[in-house]
């Protein structure tokens, strides 16, 4: 009997699958040209007794999530992914440039991105909340959580619904403990924070996704830590801010940069985020050598 299924984990050689059903199979590959297979790849398989199976199509993909590797390659991580949700916390320390590259990633990979603000219960304990409202007026919405208390759960559960949704950003910023809050029964190891510096350390060693109750899937995977601009050429960083996107146009440079350029049109805009007009330039710099 044939299904068709969700890759859910990898297991040594072999690969979870979940069925529409709910079932979750342990599958091997039929021909070794069908991998390599990450979570979310969509698969047809040949189902076997006592909860086994065979892997014998694979569907072509709508998306991919990967972070650099080593001699220039890149590791893949997810598949199919529809919505990529950034995570922040109001501690540790949050990184502009963490949250920048991420969404430069996911606009060009052309998958929508939020903001997720964890921790909103040391709202009180923290010298200054951060503004996220540049983010909201380019169109990403915000949603504020803790993990803790539960504030802004439901909500958020709301808008991972019938998707395939990645959680990136910072460690310590508590994307394990979420999962673990909107999925029930997760089995996540959710490390503490180091004592020293407040910085988080990975707790997550293997990708996995996991099924949502009212439908759809989150992806906890470790090597989302570097998903971003990297595999960007520089002139192709502006298309990733879609405030600077919109007005590079206008720039009396066609290859303007809109770093120190002349009549640069980003440059003058009153509108433009100083803080992410930065970050802009930072990778851009960072990129130039």
């Amino acid at each position: 009997m044939r299904a068709a299924g969700v890759v859910s984990a990898r297991r040594g050689n072999r690969f979870e699958v979940r069925e529409a059903s709910g079932t979750i199979r342990l599958c091997q590959l039929r021909r070794r040209r069908l991998g390599p297979l990450v979570v979310g790849d969509r698969v047809v398989i040949r189902t076997l007794e006592a909860g086994e199976g065979i892997i014998e199509e694979v569907e072509a993909r709508d998306s991919v999530l990967a972070r650099p590797a080593s001699a220039g390659r890149s590791r893949l991580i997810a598949a199919n992914v529809e919505l990529i949700l950034v995570v922040i916390a109001l501690r540790p320390a949050i990184s502009r440039r963490t949250v920048d590259r991420h969404l430069v990633g996911s606009e060009h990979l052309d998958i929508p991105a939020a903001l997720v603000l964890n921790k909103v219960d040391l709202r009180d304990d923290v010298p200054a909340v951060p503004d996220l409202d540049p983010y909201r007026r380019v169109g990403y919405p915000v949603y504020e959580t803790s993990a803790l208390t539960g504030a802004g759960l439901e909500s958020l559960a709301r808008c991972l619904e019938g998707r395939i949704a990645a959680l990136v950003g910072p460690s310590g910023s508590g994307k394990s403990s979420l999962i673990r809050r909107i999925v029930p029964g997760a089995d996540l190891a959710v490390g503490a924070l180091s004592r020293r510096g407040g910085q988080g350390r990975h707790t997550t060693t293997v990708s996995t996704l996991h099924a949502l109750p009212e439908g759809g899937f989150v992806v906890d995977s470790p090597g989302i830590l570097d998903f971003g601009e990297w595999e960007l050429p520089v002139e192709r960083i502006a298309e990733g801010f879609p405030e600077i996107r919109a007005l590079a146009g206008r720039c009396r440079f066609r290859d303007c940069l809109h770093m120190r350029e002349p009549d640069c049109a980003v440059a003058a805009a009153p509108n433009i985020d100083p803080g992410r007009l930065a970050s802009y330039r930072e990778m851009v710099g960072d990129r130039r050598g």
